[in-house]
């Protein structure tokens, strides 16, 4: 990778970002700092808008006006729905790197990304003058809403909003109690807790909402004032339940901890309720899994677990205790299998047991001819997740340690994009460690 990457980088680059390779990432990373005209000039001739916009948003970090101007190329050129949402990030950046040159621009960008460039704009500005720009908001008919996404991006200006308690207009006031967790952060709850929103025009009722969502703010990191607020609440059980969930969950592995709040319950039932939550009940031990010896007997074993039971572990480790030839044999009886059982021994298992072992080498080649949901959609840790990135990393890894085998794997694959880009790896191989045979 690292001979690819100084000799033919755009190349490792079109391989690598259709395979998410993190080689390809790490490139564009490097060039968005050192060399980002390089960058636009790569999706130049390589069109991917969600991937461009994703690098230049590390452009404007160093590189605001280029970036600026790239991104105006590409509205006017059009992207897609999901471009539009990264488009954000740069937006973001841009607020912050280059703020003037942004809002000289506002005018000219798309109602859908206008209110998000308004919305970082204004952020960066309450950053210093706080209430200044609140009272531009509070002018607006769409300040609440801006209001809202500003807030998602700062708890610090959250922190900021509860000294304006008393210019909350009659929507403001409903909002922030119909949606409070958008308003109330970790560092402020004490303080709209303690505040007499009744005095500042708050209804009970929507008092009331503020307040229990700062009690369940509190619970993470001040749980005595919680509980005295909780007490103060008249709550739905429901409703006070799922708070002391909250607030006792945390106390799992430190039950010591928990018990003097115990105390400040209200009733013996609720400490009871809250024991059941930082104490559950031991687990049931796992039973004892029985040896087995013979290769066809452990593969339709393993192809009939429950995934979830955590037996699939005990079976690998199994099968490590297992001299080479019982090993190679798993390779002719997973060929007895039906399809069904061959889908759920996934590439996990082909990788846990070795490359070089002929059961891995049938799992993932049966895994990329024939592609169940979990060969797609995978999440373990073999890098990417389609038949090509599967296909592509068994090789390149096979043909570091046993070249020939590597090509004899490939030709008995069946044609497709699988087998075109892992050929291509294999070469790539071959060219680091013997170029003339490449």
């Amino acid at each position: 990778m690292e001979r690819w990457a100084k000799e033919a980088p755009e190349g490792l680059l079109v391989w690598g970002l259709k395979n998410e390779s993190d080689e390809a990432y790490t490139l564009l990373t490097t060039w968005a700092e050192t060399e980002p005209q390089r960058v636009l000039d790569f999706f130049k001739n390589h069109t991917d808008d969600e991937e461009e916009l994703d690098v230049l948003s590390e452009i404007a970090s160093k590189h605001p006006e280029l970036a600026l101007r790239r991104l105006q190329e590409m509205l006017a050129a059009g992207i897609s729905s999901q471009g539009t949402h990264m488009a954000g990030y740069v937006l973001r950046e841009l607020a912050e790197e280059s703020p003037a040159a942004l809002e000289a621009v506002l005018d000219t960008l798309p109602s859908s990304l206008k209110p998000v460039a308004e919305r970082y704009l204004i952020g960066q500005k309450m950053q210093n003058s706080f209430t200044a720009e609140f009272q531009k908001l509070l002018a607006r008919p769409d300040g609440v809403e801006l209001m809202v996404g500003i807030l998602s991006d700062s708890d610090d200006l959250k922190g900021r909003l509860i000294g304006e308690l008393a210019n909350f207009p009659p929507s403001w006031r409903a909002r922030i109690a119909s949606d409070a967790g958008y308003f109330l952060g970790e560092t402020d709850a004490a303080k709209w807790a303690a505040a007499d929103l009744e005095e500042a025009g708050f209804t009970a009722a929507q008092a009331k909402e503020v307040r229990t969502e700062a009690a369940s703010r509190l619970s993470y990191h001040q749980p005595e004032l919680a509980l005295k607020v909780l007490d103060e609440l008249d709550l739905e059980p429901e409703k006070r339940n799922e708070i002391l969930s909250s607030l006792f969950r945390k106390f799992w592995d430190k039950p010591e901890e928990a018990e003097p709040l115990l105390t400040l319950l209200s009733s013996d039932e609720e400490r009871q309720i809250a024991r059941d939550i930082f104490q559950p009940p031991p687990s049931a031990p796992v039973p004892e899994i029985k040896k087995i010896e013979r290769p066809a007997e452990w593969l339709t074993t393993v192809a009939a677990l429950n995934p979830e039971d955590g037996n699939t572990d005990k079976y690998l480790e199994m099968v490590t205790q297992w001299e080479p030839e019982k090993i190679a044999a798993l390779s002719a009886s997973f060929h007895s299998l039906p399809d069904d059982q061959k889908q759920k021994l996934d590439k996990s298992i082909g990788r846990y047991l070795g490359i070089n072992t002929p059961l891995s080498s049938e799992i993932i080649a049966y895994l990329v001819s024939q592609p169940s949901k979990k060969a797609v959609e995978s999440d373990d840790s073999f890098e990417g997740e389609s038949p090509i990135a599967l296909a592509s990393n068994y090789v390149t890894a096979l043909g570091q340690q046993q070249p020939e085998k590597a090509g004899e794997w490939i030709e008995a694959l069946p044609d497709g994009e699988a087998k075109s880009y892992a050929t291509k790896n294999l070469h790539s191989v071959w060219s680091l460690y013997d170029p003339a045979a490449a």
